[in-house]
């Protein structure tokens, strides 16, 4: 178990603004400074005290609380929003993992399951709001067998919810899409 905080200064940060037209522009501007802070919890542990059978199963995980802010007011700008979050930078999130490893036989099997705040994906300028992008529930499965000859076989599944993704201006969805599933498989060799 861990617990841990943390303060970041951005000078001069990038983002990705939305400047108003017949068509919506998308740039990136540099804005003076930038502040985040939080902190993270997290975790790993065996199963095995349920019992001694789980000995191979895994639970871990982490969640994170992240403050950041822009003050725009005194600045010229012709973005909308003066102080407001970072772009990009969700207020927070959360990681968890199921974990089967069995050492002997070299397989290894990993449950992944990922959410983030709702957070600003286009700053709005010249009176235009902030295009935010709704949370996202997300699950993995990641499997890995080692072979003879120091091969292995990777097979991974993602986003195996298939929800969908949402971005909204105001109380308004802009935009409302699968991002769909993907399936791959590997074959790599240790040297």
């Amino acid at each position: 178990i861990s617990l841990g905080g943390f303060y970041k200064h951005f000078d001069n940060p990038i983002e990705v603004v939305v400047r108003p037209g017949t068509e919506l522009i998308v740039s990136v501007a540099n804005v003076p400074v930038a502040h985040s802070a939080g902190v993270e919890f997290d975790f790993r542990t065996s199963l095995d005290f349920i019992h001694g059978s789980l000995r191979d199963l895994y639970l871990s995980g982490n969640a994170s609380y992240i403050f950041s802010q822009i003050d725009l007011s005194g600045s010229q700008t012709t973005q909308t929003t003066l102080e407001r979050p970072l772009q990009g930078q969700s207020p927070w999130v959360v990681n968890a993992q199921l974990s089967y490893e069995n050492v002997e036989v070299g397989s290894n099997v990993n449950l992944l399951y990922n959410v983030y705040g709702r957070r600003i994906v286009g700053v709005g300028t010249l009176g235009l709001p902030d295009t935010y992008e709704e949370p996202f529930h997300q699950m993995d499965l990641v499997f890995r067998q080692k072979l003879p000859l120091k091969f292995a076989i990777t097979f991974k599944l993602r986003n195996l919810l298939n929800l969908h993704a949402r971005t909204r201006l105001l109380d308004k969805t802009v935009r409302r899409f699968l991002r769909g599933r993907t399936f791959s498989l590997g074959l790599s060799k240790s040297f």
